[in-house]
């Protein structure tokens, strides 16, 4: 699922809700990856969804939900 939704957003930068998703992706996985053992992995999640909303910020102020999520 996250591979599919990398590729979305690479063929189709402009599509807000396709890096969305990705940053939403990158979170579930992130609430998963300690229970596996794998911290470093869920700390990369964590700050690749993080740069993502924060850049979906800047783009588009006015949306609440991605300053809240």
């Amino acid at each position: 699922a996250l591979t599919y939704r990398e590729q979305l957003v690479r063929e189709s930068p402009a599509v807000v809700e396709y890096r969305a998703d990705l940053a939403r992706a990158h979170d579930s996985l992130a609430i998963l990856d300690p229970q596996l053992g794998r911290v470093p992995e869920a700390e990369d999640r964590f700050g690749k969804a993080l740069a993502i909303r924060r850049q979906l910020v800047v783009e588009q102020p006015k949306v609440i939900a991605y300053r809240t999520e």
